[in-house]
This record gives structure tokens, sequence and C-alpha cells, in this order.
């Protein structure tokens, strides 16, 4: 019997290392508290709201806080 291919990727591929765009440093960082209940909810309810990335590039400019507790 021939085996079916899935055509779902995996969530443990390599994916290339991401980087901040200068424009996220325009926001100021969240607090220690702020992103330790970030991390809480992610963690219980999952990432929710994508990390927005520069269009062609590897650059972050929304979700740098997100992308840190993700990765």
């Amino acid at each position: 019997m021939a085996r079916r291919q899935s055509n779902v990727k995996s969530h443990h591929q390599q994916v290339e290392e991401l980087i901040y765009h200068p424009y996220v440093f325009l926001f100021p960082p969240l607090s220690q508290e702020e992103f330790y209940n970030l991390r809480a909810d992610i963690n219980i309810n999952g990432q929710g709201i994508a990390i927005t990335v520069l269009k062609g590039t590897n650059q972050i400019i929304d979700g740098r806080h997100r992308y840190e507790i993700c990765k």
C-alpha cells in the first residue's frame, strides 16, 4: 500500500533567524512585569497574534516581545 504524503509542514522546521527593524525601538520595551505576564499568557493560550515581518526581509516590525518569548 502506498503511503500518503502530507502537505502539512512540521512546526520543527528550521527558519531563518529574525532581526529587529530599527522601527521597533521607537516604542519602549515592556516592563519586566508586563513581559512575564505576556509570557504566562502565551504559555497558557498560545501565540495568537502574528509577528509582523517587513516584506522581503527577515526584520521584525511588530512583535519583538512575542518573538523573544516564542523562540
